[in-house]
């Protein structure tokens, strides 16, 4: 499994209206979207923060998911990430 940065559009929770997110985007061993969850915005110094703004520009590269159809409505909580690491 591995992850990366993705544009989520998450309109079932903006009364049906776009709303794009970056998310932290789970895949499984076919490589297709499992799962989601916000990501950590932090790091020990400024390359790690300027390497993640990085990786969230080159996201918006990518084609934006649908969290209600890639994903089976699968939200990632806490408990589940902490399973993946």
């Amino acid at each position: 499994m591995y992850w990366n940065h993705r544009v989520v559009d998450r309109k079932k929770e903006n009364e049906g209206e776009p709303w794009f997110c970056i998310q932290e985007v789970y895949y499984n061993e076919k490589n297709q979207p499992c799962g989601y969850c916000d990501p950590c915005f932090g790091g020990d110094d400024l390359g790690e923060l300027m390497q993640q703004v990085k990786r969230w520009a080159d996201c918006l590269k990518f084609p934006i998911l649908d969290a209600e159809t890639d994903f089976n409505n699968k939200y990632l909580e806490d408990e589940e990430e902490d399973k993946l690491s």
